[in-house]
Order: structure tokens, then C-alpha cells, then sequence
């Protein structure tokens, strides 16, 4: 029983990570250069920044979920703040793209 728990436990986690931050991000990224029309497309960048997420901290993908949260807030309340969708969209794959780069060239 305590096996198929530290089974079903990372694969629900994947799960939850894809839906909500991976196709957020990749139909944000997508739409930006007019591909927001390809599901294949946007599937497989979801897919990509999902297996990004998934083996990171905690507090890096509760960074990456309030990231998430501001890049669909509306526009008038992105510009009330001073903020703008797009460097928005930048920090937050610089969030956890640039670590996994760095997991990358240093092992």
C-alpha cells in the first residue's frame, strides 16, 4: 500500500503541474509568436516545462504558480501596478529555466 502511494504521488503531481502551469505558460509563450492555434505545439512546450517543474522545490513551483497567477490577471490591474505581461512572461521561465540550465552544465 505505501508502494503504490510513492507512485501515484509524483504522477498526480506531473499531472496538476501540466494542466495548470505548463499550458498556461506555453499557450502565454505561444500566442506572443502567433502559434497559439497548434495544439501539437502547445502540448509538447507544456509537456517540456512540466518535466522542468517537476523534480524542483516547493517554493520554486509556488513561485512559478504566483508568476502564473499575475500573467492572467486582468489588464487594467497589470497596469495599475506597473506591470506588463510580456517581462512578466520572461521572469518567470528565467525562474526555472535558468536553474535547469545550470543543473545541466555543472553535472
Amino acid at each position: 500500500m505505501a508502494n503504490e502511494k510513492r507512485v501515484i504521488k509524483p504522477i498526480v503531481y506531473a499531472l496538476v503541474i501540466f494542466l495548470t502551469v505548463g499550458i498556461t505558460i506555453a499557450n502565454a509563450l505561444l500566442s506572443r509568436i502567433g502559434l497559439d492555434d497548434s495544439y501539437m505545439v502547445l502540448f509538447s512546450l507544456a509537456f517540456v516545462l512540466m518535466l522542468l517543474l517537476v523534480g524542483k522545490r516547493p517554493v520554486m513551483v509556488g513561485l512559478v504558480l504566483m508568476g502564473i497567477v499575475m500573467i492572467n490577471l486582468p489588464a487594467h490591474v497589470l497596469l495599475d501596478w506597473h506591470l506588463d505581461r510580456d517581462v512578466l512572461l520572461g521572469v518567470l521561465c528565467a525562474v526555472f529555466v535558468v536553474p535547469a540550465i545550470y543543473d545541466l552544465v555543472v553535472s
